[in-house]
């Protein structure tokens, strides 16, 4: 789904970051050079977050044994074109040690659905976390044996299983002709698992 998504806006390569579904900004590098792209992101947000929302939305999201519910009531307070609305499954925190030494990964995307907007407005999405993580490991399976940039590759590590007691719900709407988004919510699963 990350995958998908990055295809979506042409990111040739991490870190690439958008802010608000159409500021687009690089950063990387070492350690002693996080304060500039920290920097321009920021001052990207900022601006987006003084701007008044497009829309609002009541999210109700449950984890009830390893199955994940999410039911989503948006309303537009601004014209859009094209209004999506997209629910990420996501772990709080991820520990995970790669090339650039990076151990804690906040809010890392699971899986991604996007829900038009149709009759009454309300969008539902459920998520399976053991198909989910099952997906996850044969995506990974079948990266290190064949993907487009470095032939053959072997994770020193291939996080697919996923902890429920970790989940959180991500909720944007988004739209899809100008790829601004009007309103996100999060909901943290651990305060409502049943």
């Amino acid at each position: 789904d990350t995958v998908a998504r990055s295809d979506l806006y042409a990111i040739p390569g991490a870190p690439t970051f958008i802010v608000d579904g159409t500021h687009r900004d690089t950063g990387g590098g070492p350690r002693e050079n996080a304060n500039r792209p920290y920097t321009r992101v920021s001052t990207l947000i900022d601006a987006a977050l003084a701007e008044p929302a497009g829309a609002s939305l009541a999210v109700d999201a449950a984890l009830t044994g390893r199955t994940v519910a999410v039911r989503v009531r948006p309303a537009l307070t601004a014209s859009a074109g094209k209004p999506v609305v997209r629910v990420a499954l996501v772990e709080r925190e991820l520990r995970y040690s790669g090339e650039n030494g990076i151990r804690f990964h906040p809010m890392v995307v699971r899986a991604l659905v996007d829900r038009p907007i149709t009759g009454d407005g309300t969008v539902s999405a459920e998520f399976d976390v053991d198909t989910v993580a099952a997906g996850l490991a044969s995506y990974l399976d079948g990266f290190e044996r064949r993907n487009d940039r470095f032939g053959p590759v072997r994770f020193v590590e291939k996080l697919a299983a996923i902890d429920a007691a970790n989940l959180g719900v991500v909720v944007f709407l988004q739209d899809d002709d100008s790829k601004r988004v009007l309103q996100s919510a999060y909901v943290d699963l651990a305060v409502r698992a049943n």
